[in-house]
């Protein structure tokens, strides 16, 4: 009961769309708690990351009526099985091994950027073709040196 009261009180400061001291605590745990990139969080919101943060830290002294909801249903947990299955769908594993964290982090950029890109089909196809090009340029350029290097027993390979 003690919870619920807790809860509904949340979501009645949020009604007035005050970002109290209390809110903001509660924003950054929740945040934090459900370890997931916070651009995710963001977008799940309907905000920017900047809005997010902004939220979590000041100056913003409220949130936006429409953002409303969608903050109190995340302080009160209610997002959280959503968002961690968000995260599930984009693991990548190879040969049931995750991939390096630099990997990792690597396609978690180039994601933001595409995500960026989808309000715009003609930059996001661009951005495609561009890494796509990118992505080859540099395998080649790698199988080329590989290839180049002298093996152990001295020979060039190749």
């Amino acid at each position: 009961m003690a919870m619920q009261e807790k809860e509904n009180g949340i979501a009645l400061l949020l009604k007035r769309g005050e970002l109290t001291g209390e809110i903001r605590e509660k924003l950054v745990r929740k945040v934090e708690g459900l370890g997931i990139p916070r651009y995710l969080v963001a977008q799940h919101l309907g905000v920017s990351n900047s809005t997010l943060h902004k939220w979590e830290h000041g100056p913003t002294g409220r949130c936006s009526v429409s953002a409303r909801r969608r903050l109190a249903m995340l302080l009160n947990g209610e997002m959280d099985h959503h968002l961690m299955g968000m995260v599930a769908e984009r693991t990548v594993r190879y040969d049931d091994e995750e991939l390096p964290d630099d990997m990792m982090m690597c396609m978690e950029k180039i994601n933001q950027v595409y995500d960026i890109c989808a309000n715009s089909p003609t930059l996001g196809h661009r951005f495609l073709e561009r890494m796509r090009n990118a992505a080859t340029t540099v395998f080649l350029d790698l199988v080329a040196s590989e290839s180049s290097e002298p093996s152990q027993d001295g020979e060039t390979q190749g």
